[in-house]
């Protein structure tokens, strides 16, 4: 006797459906849990969370989450400008939810750190978010 198969199993497999965002929310000033946030909210909070997480520091984070800014200490600040898009770009486009970032710019603050601004594109939506970098 042959197994019957049940087709309808197998356009299942093939669709992809999108999962919600919804994570904890935390107050990075306190350090606590303030309830719960989804979509461009949670988001939001996963891009702080890559840029003040420093790559390949962490043992509990994989060697594709956060970001290398403590690689800009020492350096100059025409070469943080010139490189920090690429940087940012490859942190943030490691979670799935973000396809990349537009209107970059980077300004010089004084001649210890450089302010980047842009707009993050991601599958709740756009918005704006600023980080300044230190070169000290």
């Amino acid at each position: 006797m042959m197994p019957s198969v049940d087709s309808s199993l197998d356009q299942n497999a093939s669709t992809q459906e999108q999962r919600p965002s919804l994570t904890w929310q935390i107050d990075l000033q306190s350090g606590r849990i303030k309830g719960k946030i989804d979509g461009v909210k949670a988001i939001y909070q996963a891009v702080e969370k890559i840029l003040l997480t420093e790559r390949y520091a962490y043992r509990i984070y994989s060697w594709n989450y956060g970001c290398e800014l403590l690689f800009y200490i020492g350096k100059d600040t025409d070469f943080v400008m010139a490189d920090a898009e690429r940087a940012i770009t490859d942190a943030l486009t490691q979670d799935d939810r973000i396809s990349g970032i537009e209107n970059f710019k980077a300004v010089l603050v004084d001649k210890e750190s450089v302010l980047v601004t842009f707009t993050v594109i991601s599958v709740a939506g756009k918005f704006d978010y600023k980080k300044e970098i230190s070169v000290l």
